[in-house]
């Protein structure tokens, strides 16, 4: 899940939250940060499926 506070989010940021199913967190405080961190994320599910 990918949370964030619209307050926190502006042109050049944007601060946003994951939580994945054992409650871990991880922050990161730009768009393509946020995406780096959702794509890591899931290939390392897939990773660990195969």
């Amino acid at each position: 899940v990918l949370a964030n506070d619209l307050m926190n989010v502006h042109e050049t940021e944007h601060e946003g939250l994951l939580i994945n199913e054992t409650g871990i967190v991880q922050e990161a405080c730009s768009k393509q940060g946020i995406g780096s961190m959702i794509v890591k994320n899931v290939e390392k599910k897939w990773r660990e499926q195969q």
